[in-house]
């Protein structure tokens, strides 16, 4: 149970974000940066161990100008809930929940200019679990179609599966698990898979309780227990909304809100989704406590 205290009073050192989205995005892993000959092969690998291979001269500008010399690559990986939740990459594909086996993105640039794959980007991802049907893994590339068209909300970031690609699941090094796979093009790519638990799929819906407390912005999520996946809930006229929820699932109901500088947060924890309805109260919290709290995820 979180502990009342006074709320933390804003102070003229505080950052200012102008959106929670910024704020949030602020305490995501920070990118990665390598620097590679565009010209030989080459081999990277990240903190968290996802490795890419570029072939030589895999890059063109823009314009269309094949690309020699050195090119910096830029790489984030996304792991936990946690850090879907600052990323803003709910595992959710339409209105289908996915369990992630990890979400990265992928960039390279020569100067101040962005390049593209001439030549497929070849990735191992490691894998930290054990998969029960390694075949029903599919990639998916990030997009910003709109998600769910019923309801009325800006753009958001979703998955889109991609349907020529597959991912081969091997032991390399020993007992440790990869997927492997070719990216044809650059950004927000993801190794998922559907959930098709049995029984019922819901709508939930999550009020916020009446309260002194009603930041201008706020984004809700569901953070699913015992399985790496997270939903987005959507703004409506009376609260947030997820659909097409599997009813046996347990999750956490997670409410952030921002307001002139100042945090807020509040949780619900539901033990089936077929509740259907849950409320949240929210209360004022300094930057490093929300961060914390959500590390627990």
């Amino acid at each position: 149970m979180l502990t009342e205290h006074k709320p933390e009073l804003w102070a003229p050192d505080r950052p200012i974000f102008r959106s929670l989205h910024e704020f949030l995005n602020r305490q995501a892993s920070p990118a990665q940066v390598f620097r590679i000959d565009a010209g030989r092969m080459s081999v990277i690998e990240g903190d968290r161990g996802l490795r890419l291979a570029f072939q030589p001269f895999s890059f063109s500008a823009m314009e269309g100008r094949l690309v020699d010399g050195p090119v910096d690559i830029h790489l984030r990986e996304v792991f936990t809930r946690a850090e879907i939740i600052l990323a803003g990459k709910a595992t959710t594909s339409e209105d289908c929940i996915m369990e992630s086996l990890g979400q990265f993105w992928i960039q390279a640039t020569q100067g101040a200019s962005r390049l593209e794959l001439l030549r497929p980007l070849r990735c191992s991802l490691p894998l930290e679990k054990s998969l029960a049907n390694p075949l029903a893994v599919k990639l998916f590339k990030g997009s910003d179609k709109p998600t769910v068209r019923a309801c009325h909300a800006d753009k958001y970031f979703d998955w889109e599966l991609e349907p020529n690609v597959s991912v081969a699941i091997d032991k390399a090094g020993g007992a440790r698990r990869y997927g492997h796979f070719e990216l044809r093009q650059l950004g927000w790519g993801s190794c998922a898979y559907f959930l098709n638990p049995r029984g019922g799929r819901y709508m939930l819906t999550l009020r916020p309780e009446a309260m002194e407390y009603n930041p201008r912005h706020q984004a809700a999520y569901l953070v699913f227990d015992g399985i790496d996946a997270v939903a987005r809930m959507y703004p409506g006229a009376h609260g947030f909304t997820a659909l097409n929820i599997p009813g046996k699932l347990s999750a956490t109901a997670v409410l952030i809100g921002m307001d002139q500088g100042q945090l807020y947060y509040g949780q619900n924890f539901i033990g089936r989704i077929s509740d259907r309805l849950s409320h949240v109260r929210m209360r004022p919290v300094a930057r490093p406590e929300l961060v914390e709290i959500l590390s627990r995820f």
